[in-house]
């Protein structure tokens, strides 16, 4: 199975989720939770990435899209359909809702991933986000394959400039 990240280049082979999410907190962590975010296909990390950039002239040089390969044996995530989540789960700043489930479930340590619906992509049917719990005994079955250094294809944001 493969999963996506856009992250520093130096960073994206740390998984140890000691990042701005753990620093501030994320939709699916408390502040002091270590995760890893990813995305089940580049595009949803990119568009994920959209939610946190003023404009794309703002994207830094230095971020490229992380291909990750995880063995089908361990990639078997909690599941949280839409239909489990309250009306505020995409709401920023981030509710307590989200923040909580996931936090009870990085503290559980049952799973290596959490899957999760995108709120950036709600009506997609599914998870096509997943969390990752760097605490987990099969994080070293997690290998970075692939690094992309072209994150955004310029054409996109022509009628920006």
């Amino acid at each position: 199975m493969l999963l996506y990240r856009i992250a520093k280049e130096k960073y994206l082979d740390d998984l140890s989720g000691v990042g701005i999410s753990y620093e501030y907190g994320g939709r699916w962590n408390r502040p002091g939770n270590p995760v890893v975010y990813f995305a089940a296909s580049p595009a949803i990390a990119l568009l994920e990435m959209g939610n946190y950039l003023v404009s794309p002239r703002h994207i830094p040089k230095t971020m490229r899209l992380g291909t990750y390969e995880i063995d089908d044996s361990v990639f078997d995530p909690r599941v949280v359909g839409i239909e489990h989540l309250n009306e505020d789960w995409r709401d920023f700043p981030y509710p307590e809702t989200t923040q909580s489930l996931g936090s009870e479930w990085l503290k559980s340590n049952v799973s290596l991933f959490m899957a999760v619906p995108s709120c950036t992509v709600p009506a997609s049917s599914g998870w096509n986000c997943c969390v990752m719990n760097p605490s987990h005994p099969d994080r070293d079955k997690i290998n970075l394959v692939g690094i992309d250094n072209d994150v955004y294809n310029e054409r996109l944001f022509e009628g920006l400039k």
